[in-house]
């Protein structure tokens, strides 16, 4: 879970295709991006999207952005990544992953250390 501003954009922490959005509640989405190497991250506590199903995203796309339970300033946007999960959309399963070693990891291959770095 991460506190920030309502309204703050949300991005993939890599590239992916959306594989389902579905209302949480009637104010708040979330939003699945299925990446490579067989994770898939469930992003939480959003606004309306601004992506479809089965749209490719990267991590300059932004997906939605943060909800305001309440028309409160700040809000609980969840994020969760799991490995090899089904390939049924409607189940989030597999083994939940930690995600900071994922990004790690995986996004300097795909954005490139040189941009990352300024160099």
């Amino acid at each position: 879970h991460f506190l920030i501003p309502a309204g703050t954009p949300i991005y993939p922490i890599l590239p992916g295709t959306i594989q389902h959005i579905q209302p949480a509640s009637p104010d708040c989405f979330q939003i699945f991006v299925r990446h490579s190497h067989g994770l898939t991250a469930r992003y939480a506590s959003l606004m309306p999207p601004f992506v479809s199903e089965g749209q490719t995203v990267t991590p300059q796309t932004v997906l939605s952005a943060a909800a305001s339970p309440s028309s409160e300033s700040v809000s609980t946007v969840k994020l969760e990544l799991r490995q090899n999960p089904s390939t049924d959309r409607d189940i989030f399963d597999g083994e939940p992953v930690a995600y900071l070693n994922i990004v790690n990891q995986l996004w300097p291959l795909q954005a490139g250390c040189d941009s990352l770095m300024g160099e």
